[in-house]
């Protein structure tokens, strides 16, 4: 799948290299803001928020990890909220301030 690193990014690109039969070793590539890359799904998986798609793979990939925020017609009056906390906190202070007849 191919990419664009986003400006201000930078990516480690980890990648296991066989050496010799048997034997691995890790090899680290860094790609800075504006570079194109092509990556596989498990190593842009640690970087998505780094990443612009190039094709429709890379597309899809950042697609299928997106998760979707509060629906838009969720809506909280903060105002409301904290004036009825403020009220019920006044309302018991007083009524422990309050003798007892």
């Amino acid at each position: 799948m191919k990419f664009k690193i986003r400006d201000g990014f930078v990516a480690h690109v980890s990648e296991k290299i066989e050496i010799e039969e048997g034997k691995f070793e890790t090899q680290v590539q860094t790609f800075y803001g504006g570079k194109v890359v092509d990556l596989s799904a498990e190593q842009a998986q640690d970087h998505a928020h780094k990443l612009e798609p190039l094709d429709k793979a890379a597309t899809e990939f950042l697609v299928s990890r997106h998760v979707p925020g509060p629906e838009k017609s969720v809506q909280i009056d903060i105002d409301a909220l904290v004036s009825t906390k403020v009220a019920e906190a006044l309302a018991k202070a007083a009524a422990d301030k309050t003798p007892a007849a």
